[in-house]
């Protein structure tokens, strides 16, 4: 995967051959909301997805991510083929954060701080409250 050129990577697997193909590319102009959209509901996808965000001093950064797409209406079957061939893609994938996802909200759990350069925030941020010393009426 090309972090400058590519936002994400869904992968599947065949379930007569075993054989992990992808399935789409993102383009880098994509979100993590075109992400959710993409993955199936019913059906387990392992993905890739480079995270651009903000940190608390205001460095933009990213992060590799891993994404192990299990949905809880995938079928037993589905989920079992997908977990047997797990490991083969994530020891192929070094450096990056692992994690098991089951919707679509577990995903913005992660993502959902997304800043990319030039869009700004890829979803609506809470406001911090402000505490008593940062009060408006001083």
């Amino acid at each position: 995967m090309n972090r400058r050129k590519t936002r994400f990577v869904i992968w599947s697997l065949d379930k007569e051959t075993l054989e992990i193909s992808t399935e789409y590319k993102s383009a880098r102009a994509e979100n993590f909301l075109d992400f959710t959209k993409r993955l199936p509901d019913s059906n387990c996808r392992y993905a890739a997805y480079d995270h651009e965000f903000k940190t608390a001093d205001g460095r933009i950064t990213s992060k590799m991510y891993f994404f192990f797409w299990t949905p809880n209406n995938a079928s037993q079957v589905n989920n079992v083929i997908y977990t047997q061939s797990l490991k083969t893609l994530r020891d192929k994938l070094i450096g990056v954060v692992n994690y098991n996802v089951a919707k679509a909200e577990d995903i913005k759990e992660y993502l959902g701080n997304e800043w990319i350069q030039g869009k700004g925030f890829t979803a609506p941020q809470e406001e911090e409250a402000k505490s008593d010393s940062e009060s408006d009426f001083e």
